[in-house]
């Protein structure tokens, strides 16, 4: 009798922690951008992606993040975001996901203000990974249910990113438990299962901030892969200091202290721009220094 009392107040234990758990995922999904910011009511959902900043400025109690910037971004191309730290890079990324408000342009997704659409359609149409992935403390299928349930589908995103063998290989596959601090899955698995999951969504759109930073580099040559497939069907926009990313970028933009100082395709940048060519060489130089 004992024992069952103590199971029974186990699972009660446990129960709750899942709830405050799931509250938690809860809050992070339906995350609402600061009151200042009203969506609107398009709900057209047949998007391609396409990408264009119009005279944007974007300034933060007084301090100006972004001057005057103009630029697309085209569906079906790896387009890249490059520049110094503090140059308005993951800004550019912020504002995508409709966290802050402009001052001052305009931001569209197909000829339309990204403030027009609902927040819904909006949602379900611009994804994408951060430099750190989350992962919840929860089973692998778990962490992929929390975007779509569908196993298939789940087996289907895994493989297209690489992560499926791997997942396989564990002893409980799908339904291995994990966590930020787990063992089983290295860092840059991790980013592969936050790519897996952010193609449950089926975005037309994927933002990436800097997901090859602090990953070993066969880890980095497969998203390299990975980034070359979703390029077929999506728009990408990246923003990345690591020089073997920008080189496989079919449009650059060179940010400097808040403005645009070039943009184009990869080779005419790498031309024209100084600043460019520095961070594309950066790496090199400094590896073999350190030989």
């Amino acid at each position: 009798m004992i024992v069952a009392t103590d199971q029974t107040l186990e699972h009660l234990l446990n129960l709750n922690n899942y709830k405050v758990r799931m509250q938690r995922i809860r809050t992070i999904l339906d995350y609402s951008p600061t009151k200042e910011i009203d969506f609107g009511d398009i709900d057209n959902d047949y998007i391609s992606g396409l990408i264009e900043f119009k005279k944007v400025n974007y300034q933060v109690k007084g301090e100006k993040i972004l001057d005057n910037v103009s630029f697309k971004v085209y569906p079906n191309e790896i387009n890249a975001i490059v520049g110094h730290s503090g140059s308005g890079k993951s800004t550019i990324i912020h504002l995508l996901y409709r966290f802050h408000k402009i001052t001052s342009g305009s931001i569209l997704i197909d000829n339309v203000n990204i403030y027009d659409y609902t927040n819904s359609i909006y949602a379900s149409n611009v994804s994408g990974v951060y430099q750190r992935p989350f992962v919840f403390e929860m089973s692998i299928r778990d962490n992929l249910s929390l975007v779509d349930s569908n196993f298939l589908h789940q087996v289907e995103v895994c493989k297209r990113v690489g992560i499926h063998d791997f997942i396989m290989s564990l002893p409980k596959g799908y339904h291995t438990v994990i966590g930020e601090e787990d063992p089983h899955l290295s860092n840059g698995q991790k980013q592969l299962l936050a790519i897996a999951r952010a193609l449950l969504s089926n975005a037309e759109i994927l933002l990436f901030d800097e997901i090859t930073e602090n990953i070993d580099s066969e880890t980095t040559s497969r998203i390299l892969s990975v980034l070359l497939d979703l390029k077929t069907n999506h728009t990408i926009l990246m923003v990345t200091h690591k020089p073997e990313m920008m080189e496989i970028a079919d449009r650059v933009i060179v940010l400097s202290a808040g403005k645009v100082s070039c943009k184009g395709k990869n080779q005419e940048v790498y031309q024209k721009s100084s600043l460019y060519r520095e961070l594309r060489n950066h790496y090199f130089v400094s590896a073999s220094k350190s030989e």
